[in-house]
């Protein structure tokens, strides 16, 4: 019989990110993790995400702010699965305030992150300046955690900068968030028209 995955826990936990860890489990080629949200009226779909041997701990983002989730895990030794670990139940917290500035810390592989103009009436320039080479995704969220835009930068490095059309969208509260080499940056941002 193969044992069960131990050390279980939920940490840095954000509005829209959380880290999932656990312990090693000696003879894994590779995890399977589930993840779905809880305190929806409508049944959520698990999310699936696949991490091979070493890897113990994976961040995950898109998730929407103050609500409940729970996650499980699976180990294989050799394509043969072990029984699902856990759940692990966690809640995200609140989104930041709108008028609140965003201090989340910039990493030390991004040395400058602005966005202006904030509020906006459509158009908000990103400006990035990044220690080194990496890929760069670009995503936009209501408050709700719904993705309302998406790009992938490809692999960049230095000053970067781009200008991303919201003037389609409703005017409200969005998060605009910037993921690089695993790493995530969050702006809260205004839309007004």
């Amino acid at each position: 019989m193969i044992d069960e995955i131990t050390g279980l826990s939920t940490t840095n936990i954000t509005a829209t990110t959380a880290t999932f860890n656990w312990s090693t489990l000696p003879g894994t080629d590779r995890y399977i993790i589930k993840y779905r949200r809880m305190d929806s009226t409508v049944e959520t779909s698990w999310r699936r995400i696949r991490a091979s041997f070493p890897v113990i701990s994976i961040t995950v983002g898109g998730l929407i702010p103050n609500s409940r989730y729970k996650w499980i895990i699976r180990a294989f030794h050799d394509s043969v699965p072990t029984d699902f670990s856990g759940p692990v139940r966690f809640k995200t917290a609140a989104a930041p305030a709108i008028n609140q500035q965003n201090k989340s810390s910039v990493k030390a592989a991004v040395k400058e992150f602005v966005v202006y103009p904030n509020p906006t009436t459509g158009n908000v320039t990103i400006n990035l300046t990044l220690a080194k080479k990496q890929s760069l995704f670009i995503k936009v969220f209501d408050v709700t955690g719904k993705e309302v835009y998406s790009s992938g930068e490809g692999m960049v490095s230095g000053t970067f900068s781009k200008q991303v059309n919201l003037g389609k969208l409703s005017p409200g509260a969005y998060f605009l968030k910037v993921v690089h080499d695993r790493e995530t940056e969050v702006k809260a941002i205004v839309l007004k028209k």
